[in-house]
This record gives structure tokens, sequence and C-alpha cells, in this order.
């Protein structure tokens, strides 16, 4: 695939790292946090959806885990609304993390609301490669967190296009 055919977005460059969910029409920059601190994580969703430095990488053994906003509120900044519609997303939709050359896809395996708990932590280490996407929910509130997980399904070589 070369990333021209990417689905560029109008006003958007085409370069580095994004998450793309077609069944929701989201396609926002991706972004490591410089670290777990809850300061950090705030700061990199300014910028798109925070990927979490646990040391898991797209396509790599363990769980990468991603999380946005699902909020209208202005000062959260441009990607405020990436994951508003989280919700809608349904077991076999596909979520494409396009990751330093590489597009990583993965298949929506099952979706989880729960308490922003310690106990309810995401592991990271898992036998296979899987992702989870997360957002405060209902939208506009942060009592709770949606999940939606994943598991890698295609690692496709992206190129630049000739012409």
């Amino acid at each position: 695939m070369c990333i021209r055919d990417r689905g560029q977005v109008a006003g958007m460059k085409d370069e580095g790292n994004w998450i793309d969910i077609p069944a929701i029409d989201v396609r926002v920059p991706l972004v490591m946090s410089p670290s777990m601190q809850d300061k950090d994580i705030a700061n990199t969703l300014s910028q798109g959806a925070a990927l979490y430095p646990n040391g898991i990488k797209p396509g790599n053994l363990g769980n990468l885990f991603i999380s946005a906003h699902s909020t209208g509120e202005p000062w959260r900044g441009k990607y405020r609304f990436a994951f508003l519609h989280i919700n809608k997303l349904s077991e076999g939709d596909l979520i494409h993390i396009d990751y330093e050359g590489a597009r990583y896809t993965y298949r929506v395996t099952r979706k989880d609301i729960v308490l922003p708990s310690e106990e309810n932590a995401v592991v990271s280490n898992r036998p296979v490669p899987t992702v989870t996407i997360m957002a405060c929910w209902p939208i506009w509130t942060s009592s709770k967190r949606m999940l939606v997980s994943g598991e890698l399904t295609n690692i496709t070589q992206l190129t630049s296009c000739e012409g």
C-alpha cells in the first residue's frame, strides 16, 4: 500500500503515525506520550490519540494501549471528538495503526465499560499482539471508561507513491 492511498484528510499532512478506524470515520495522529503520568497523557491528547509508553509497539507481543477524547469541550483541543463514537464499534470492525512505515490491522474482539481504578488497569503483557483503545464514557463525562480491544490480523508495509 502506498502512503497516498491511505485516505489523506483535507488540511492534514499524511506523514507520521496514525490511527484509522473506518467504521466510525476516525483518522487522527497517533502520538507517543512521554510518560504514563496523567499530566503527560493529557498534553498528548491535545495532539491526537495518545499511544501509551508501556513498552509495547504495534505488531509486537503484548497489548498496545491508545486513548483519545470523547468530548466536545473546546479546551480539550482539536482532537476532542476523536473517539466520540467508540461505542458504535462492533466485533469484527477494523482498527488500523499506521506506525513507522507499516500498517498494523487489528480486528475488534471485545468492548467493555469499566470504572477508572487501579483494579481495572489494562494488562500490557499478552501472549499475542493486541490493541486496546479507550475513551472516557459516557460522552461529556469522565465517570467510566469505554475499552475496545482487538487482535492483530495483518501487517502491510507502506511505501511512498511515484507520480
